[in-house]
């Protein structure tokens, strides 16, 4: 017997198709991911640019970070995060966006991402996306880190290490320290400079080596997304 969740599945996956074929019986282009949602889109809005201003809708910054790491120079592409009925929508003119950032920001775009967290639940605690994204433009040992995430022959030990070795530097840490002696140094000294009775917070102390790797798991499923979207093994 299915469950509660497997039929809510099973309920979204059969309208999509039916969606998707009623579209289609009336010449509306359109096509269903098999996997990843935010890579097809990605792809489409990319591969549309070459003869056709696009507009992407979507709430998801997983989008924004697609289209200003692989849209390609002189192209229109939108992105905006609210039908345009509603108030307040923004829209990114994503060309505009990347000549802004700089065409080496927009490619360590992903590294960013999957690094401070892809949704809420993973962020990291009081580090934030521009704030790592503003670091990685000046520190050039972090850029290394996001170099190794880039090249298509790194392995997963190799992408472990270094997503490791960069949450060390966002978190304050010295070379080649390791989150747990950082986060063992962090908590000693707020222990010794805080007052007796009071209780040290440890929300902001770095995650243990062993939380980080759930955000690398993250950083590993975004790099394999890289390497799909641009053609790699």
């Amino acid at each position: 017997m299915e469950s509660e969740s497997d039929l809510n599945i099973s309920n979204k996956q059969r309208f999509a198709e039916l969606l998707v074929r009623k579209l289609q019986e009336n010449n509306i282009e359109a096509i269903q991911s098999e996997c990843d949602g935010d890579l097809l889109i990605g792809q489409t809005a990319v591969n549309k640019a070459d003869d056709h201003t696009v507009v992407v809708y979507g709430e998801d910054t997983d989008l924004l970070n697609l289209l200003c790491h692989y849209a390609k120079e002189g192209r229109q592409i939108f992105f905006t995060d609210k039908q345009t009925s509603m108030k307040n929508h923004r829209v990114w003119d994503i060309s505009k966006a990347k000549s802004v950032l700089g065409s080496d920001s927009c490619r360590q775009l992903l590294f960013i991402h999957a690094l401070t967290g892809c949704d809420t639940a993973s962020r990291l605690h009081g580090i934030g996306k521009p704030a790592a994204l503003k670091k990685i433009m000046t520190d050039i040992y972090l850029k290394s880190q996001g170099a190794v995430f880039l090249q298509e022959n790194s392995s997963k030990e190799d992408i472990i290490k270094a997503g490791e070795e960069a949450l060390v530097n966002l978190c304050g840490g010295v070379l080649l320290e390791g989150l747990d002696i950082l986060r063992w140094r962090k908590f000693t000294t707020k222990t010794m400079s805080s007052k007796r009775n009071a209780v040290v917070q440890v929300q902001p102390l770095p995650p243990t080596s062993d939380a980080a790797v759930f955000i690398q798991c993250e950083f590993i499923t975004v790099s394999v997304l890289e390497r799909q979207i641009s053609g790699r093994s």
